[in-house]
């Protein structure tokens, strides 16, 4: 007699998830409070293939999950316990730069080491990124000698690269400051904020005698 069981032996992978919390941080404020990213794609590629094996991308709170997809060969596993099944090398997760806000420092590329992939697990993952900003400081400098020039009365306009005036959202934080800056007697001047990353036109609209 031959005896066939009803249902085959069937493996059951490791199987993991992973969360991830997004936010944006801006340099220079340490009281800013950290803002959710919505619309941002994380790639999870297998680092036995190198090819990507599939995407998760963060809601209006920043939140992003693996829960309820399939990142294996095939069609999930009725009892797999995860999204993403076991790997011998580990996985990478890249956050993908065309979906970020511009003038953010991208986060880097992180592994998912085979040890970590306990079944059934999820690996929570908190992803700040930097928005970037500067203090600009215009110094007058003679063209002969190139000494600082230390007199005051040089004025300077900040404008966008095509001469526009500067929207409010160019600052951090955002507001409304003066068109015009003047040098004091040191032949300085500092903008009163922060600019975010972006291309300006530095415009010089009024020197004193004798330049």
């Amino acid at each position: 007699a031959t005896i066939k069981p009803e249902l085959d032996f069937l493996e059951v992978p490791i199987a993991f998830d992973i969360d991830i919390d997004k936010t944006l941080s801006e340099t220079g404020d340490d009281t800013h409070a950290e803002q959710p990213l919505g619309g941002i794609v994380f790639q999870i590629i297998s680092n036995d293939s190198g090819e990507v094996v599939g995407t998760i991308t963060t809601d209006e709170s920043g939140h992003a999950s693996t829960t309820g997809t399939w990142m294996g060969n095939g069609t999930r596993p009725e009892a797999a316990h995860g999204s993403i099944p076991y790997s011998g090398h580990g996985y990478t997760v890249h956050e993908d730069p065309a979906t970020m806000p511009a003038g953010c420092k991208p986060a880097e590329d992180w592994t998912i080491a085979p040890e970590d992939m306990v079944d059934g697990t999820t690996l929570r993952y908190q992803v700040t990124n930097t928005l970037v900003t500067a203090q600009l400081q215009i110094v007058k400098l003679d063209a002969d000698t190139d000494a600082p020039v230390r007199q005051e009365g040089f004025t300077f306009s900040i404008l966008t690269a095509d001469g526009q005036p500067l929207p409010t959202d160019a600052w951090y934080p955002e507001g409304s400051y003066p068109e015009t800056f003047t040098t004091d007697e040191t032949g300085t001047v500092s903008l009163p904020a922060r600019l975010r990353t972006g291309d300006y036109l530095l415009r010089e609209t009024a020197a004193p005698a004798p330049y």
